[in-house]
């Protein structure tokens, strides 16, 4: 299997203890007191790029529905204060050593976000969330060096909350692949050593198959978002995306060793306007949106009435399951 390995390794950034002063910059020369780490990505996110999740004829995989650049977050802490942070968009060019005295404990704390149908929101060449930093004045570059700073980093990398390019407000649930991970260290003064980070990937898929009214107009509205179809259309609408979980750290540490996924509830609002009702008939659902599943709704208006509408849910992954849900007035 390949692997991405994330590099950190800098001269100037020699600590012998998590409460000396910090480097304003780095160097790409070294000395004989530093000692050198080598973070290597894998778990799901390596295996997420090549295998599919689920089997023919839906491939939920990572290629799928990655279409836009992918960022690398990364908080170092060290004896559980702040020591130094950086946004990547190339990994081979992580850079970071640390004294061979220092024997503090570390934490890694690293995220890979991938547009997918949402595009992360720039002020000219800087970011804000997921990336805004703690102080919630900065707003990072991708600057592809580690930040060594002992008062700010990430605010929080463990949640969805994503500011989307064309929307003024934060979406919870951004329709973008997102990994997550920490792994803990603690020096032994070896050189050469190698961390492993094995990502979880934090996603859930949605795909909605609607059958237009033959009169009228509906709505299906799902995580502040809102699809419309009408009489009008000439085809029935069909659409999929993968969608981050609002709690990305649950959803990448949940104990799914017993075979449950890590599940979140998505409330849905169902409504028809073509009957005799002139207000419509609006029915709330919810479905259970589960990690690394692909939800498929297929909703039938064309037989819409005054009591019913059809609405029929599947799920693939690994295996597949099926539940039919009639929605009544």
């Amino acid at each position: 299997m390949k692997q991405t390995s994330l590099f950190l390794a800098s001269g100037l950034f020699l600590l012998s203890s998590c409460n000396n002063n910090l480097p304003d910059e780095y160097s790409n020369s070294s000395s004989g007191k530093d000692k050198f780490i080598t973070l290597s990505l894998g778990g799901e996110f390596i295996s997420s790029s090549e295998k599919p999740l689920q089997s023919a004829p839906m491939e939920f995989t990572r290629s799928s529905f990655a279409t836009g650049k992918t960022l690398y977050a990364v908080n170092v802490t060290c004896s559980s204060k702040p020591y130094a942070y950086g946004l990547f968009d190339d990994p081979s060019k992580m850079k970071l050593a640390i004294a061979r005295d220092n024997t503090s404990p570390f934490l890694f704390e690293v995220t890979a976000v991938t547009e997918e149908g949402d595009k992360l929101y720039q002020e000219g060449t800087a970011y804000a969330e997921p990336f805004l930093m703690s102080d919630e004045s900065t707003l990072p570059e991708v600057t592809n060096r580690f930040v060594p700073n002992k008062m700010i980093q990430f605010k929080d990398l463990k949640h969805g909350d994503t500011m989307v390019e064309g929307q003024e407000t934060i979406v919870s649930h951004p329709r973008m692949d997102r990994f997550y991970a920490q792994t803990n260290y603690q020096n032994q003064g070896n050189v050469g050593k190698t961390i492993n980070i094995d990502l979880k990937r934090a996603v859930f898929g949605l795909k909605f198959n609607i059958i237009p009214p033959q009169k009228g107009t509906a709505t299906v509205k799902f995580l502040d978002r809102t699809i419309s179809v009408s009489a009008d259309d000439p085809t029935n609408y069909s659409e999929e995306h993968i969608y981050t979980f609002a709690d990305v750290h649950a959803a990448a540490t949940a104990d799914e060793a017993s075979g449950a996924a890590y599940e979140e509830i998505v409330p849905l609002e169902i409504k028809w306007t073509g009957g005799t009702n002139p207000q419509g008939i609006t029915k709330q659902e919810s479905i259970t949106a589960k990690r690394k599943t692909m939800t498929t709704l297929n909703i039938d208006f064309s037989s819409a009435s005054d009591f019913t509408i059809n609405l029929t849910l599947e799920e693939k992954v690994m295996k597949q399951e099926s539940q039919d849900i009639t929605v009544t007035e």
